[in-house]
């Protein structure tokens, strides 16, 4: 049988729209009901070709798995073998897709060699330009083209009209959303990335501005086609329209700013930003400039505008009222949960109770606050403990912080420091003491937990029971002391595990990194998660705040932290993240 004469298997290949992620979805379907045979096993092969996501930073490997989690990926095209790539290369005129016939055709080019590898990079590049023939979403995913461009630069002459082909196509593309009073910001900027274009780019700047004078896009589009036509009209040499775009940019945002300013539902933040990005631009233009457009008084009525916007900020600041919250009735019924359990339940039991840190509740706590315009997110400070400078924090809008607003990261860690008070006071402590009041727990019970723990070195079960024994004992800085270096060893192990370098020259000699440079690893949330990467931070590595780690580290925790908030709460996180490993190895 023709596996690709099957009409199950044609109706797979037919679901294009949404790309080759939605393909692989329907391929993979298909393939159960092929189940182990050797057809089942090459559409699963298929599909996770499909499913494939194109990593643009690294040229040579190209495509990153689709779908990873903690402890397990989906297939990816480095795990294939000879008699998969060979029966890839066989059948792969006869997938009826295209653009999927052009994604086997870039993975057979990535495992081959020499002569081989060229002619699979130029199918490639064929495949894919025939694509675009055919209408419907061929550019769903600008990586794609972004690599296929990458590529047919890297062969020189051998794909230099594959590269024309490519111009002239996205060239087509971005001129046909002119038509429709449209933009497609991602070819365009495709095309401006790689230095293409080069004779049409006064057209499509131009294009850039009639869009944004046609009335059909929101304010937002709008700032953005203007920024498109400044950046191609600059390299186009016209140095005079591009700062005519800018110039109209900053008119846009203070004409926004005071309508913003007198409208009922006014956000006197949103107003102030606006003010702050028009003299950003401002400044950006040459004072020649300035003053050839007219614009020289904007230097001193900016400035005036945007402190007038933020004293504005400051009176309507407002405090966010929450539900109250009945502090007593927690704790009983955290001692009621933890009461009558058998000693193999409760640890488990205790590691259940509801006050894990989520990343996501906390970023969305966190931008409610700031919408309440409060002083912190307007204003740059830093954080001072024992006399020094520990921290500076940029206010609203500054240099992002693990790709998060700083106001916005710096409320999310306030917050944490909020709730990890409040849940250890009502929930972790009340239930922690009825288990001393019920149980006499040995060093043994923990091992017992630690010694299954699926990402812990074999030779730490040991110490890790031990921090976690400790804290049950009352002694909560011991077990701090202990764990924060643990979990510092647990992450590079799960990183060396994925074969990602852990460590940096110092002065000729290798030296590990430490945990905070480890949790900045791009695996690491791949491997963890984001809510237990951003717990890591909360607790352990963020200076001016808890950072246990590097506090414990320098000797800087003191006497009465032996029962404080954080260190209650990190020992309760070190029960939580042991329990929680043991499930997951139960699941798999």
């Amino acid at each position: 049988m023709d596996l690709f004469s099957d009409d199950c298997v044609i109706s797979a290949f037919s679901k294009s729209e949404g790309g080759l992620g939605v393909l692989a979805y329907a391929i993979g379907e298909v393939a159960a009901a092929f189940g182990d045979s050797k057809e089942g096993t090459l559409l699963v092969n298929i599909s996770a070709i499909a499913l494939m996501s194109v990593d643009i930073n690294d040229w040579n490997n190209g495509y990153k798995p689709g779908m990873v989690f903690r402890d397990r990926r989906s297939l990816y095209y480095g795990d294939l073998e000879a008699g998969d790539l060979e029966l890839l290369a066989e059948i792969r005129g006869r997938v009826p897709n295209i653009a999927m016939q052009a994604r086997i055709a870039d993975v057979l080019a990535l495992k081959s060699s020499g002569r081989k590898r060229a002619q699979y990079f130029q199918e490639h590049l064929d495949l894919l330009l025939q694509t675009a023939q055919t209408g419907g979403d061929w550019f769903d995913d600008p990586g794609v083209w972004d690599r296929a461009i990458e590529t047919a630069k890297r062969f020189g002459k051998a794909t230099r009209q594959q590269l024309t082909d490519i111009t002239h196509v996205l060239v087509a593309a971005v001129r046909e959303a002119f038509l429709r009073n449209d933009y497609l910001p991602e070819a365009a900027s495709l095309l401006l990335k790689h230095k293409l274009a080069k004779d049409e780019a006064g057209d499509i700047a131009n294009g850039f501005v009639a869009v944004a004078d046609s009335g059909a896009l929101a304010f937002e589009q709008i700032v953005f086609a203007r920024q498109l036509a400044a950046d191609w009209f600059i390299y186009a040499g016209d140095e005079e329209s591009a700062n005519r775009c800018r110039a109209l940019i900053i008119e846009g945002f203070m004409e926004h700013a005071k309508a913003l300013s007198t409208s009922e539902d006014c956000r006197p933040e949103r107003v102030e930003h606006l003010y702050s990005e028009a003299y950003r631009i401002l400044k950006s233009m040459p004072r020649t400039e300035r003053t050839r457009l007219g614009l020289e008084d904007l230097e001193n009525r900016l400035p005036l505008l945007e402190h007038q916007s933020g004293r504005a900020v400051m009176e309507g600041m407002r405090a966010i009222k929450s539900e109250p919250i009945d502090i007593a009735g927690t704790a009983k019924d955290s001692r009621q949960a933890m009461s009558g359990l058998s000693k193999e339940v409760v640890l488990h039991k205790l590691a259940e109770r509801p006050v894990s840190i989520e990343f996501a509740e906390t970023q969305a706590i966190a931008k409610e606050l700031l919408s309440g315009a409060q002083l912190a997110a307007l204003l740059p400070f830093r954080i001072y403990s024992d006399g020094i400078v520990v921290a500076t924090h940029e206010a609203l809008g500054g240099q992002q912080i693990y790709g998060e607003d700083p106001a916005v990261w710096r409320t999310m860690l306030d917050y944490v420091d909020w709730y990890v008070d409040l849940m250890t006071r009502a929930e972790i402590l009340p239930a922690y003491h009825q288990i001393a009041l019920e149980h006499q727990l040995t060093l043994t019970d923990f091992h017992e937990l630690t010694k299954r723990m699926i990402l812990i070195p074999e030779n730490q079960e040991i110490q890790y029971a031990r921090a976690l024994y400790y804290g049950y004992t009352g002694d909560f800085l011991s077990a701090v002391q202990i764990l924060a270096p643990l979990f510092e060893s647990i992450v590079r192990h799960a990183l060396q595990l994925r074969g990602v370098n852990t460590t940096h020259k110092n002065d000729g000699y290798e030296d590990q990194i430490s945990l905070g440079p480890l949790l900045d690893k791009e695996q690491v949330e791949e491997i963890f998660g984001k809510d237990i990467v951003f717990a890591l931070r909360a607790l352990f590595t963020e200076r001016g705040y808890a950072n246990l780690r590097n506090r414990s580290a320098h000797g800087m925790l003191i006497d009465d932290e032996a029962k404080g908030v954080h260190s209650v709460y990190a020992w309760w996180f070190g029960l939580w993240f042991a329990t929680r490993q043991v499930q997951i190895s139960k699941d798999d």
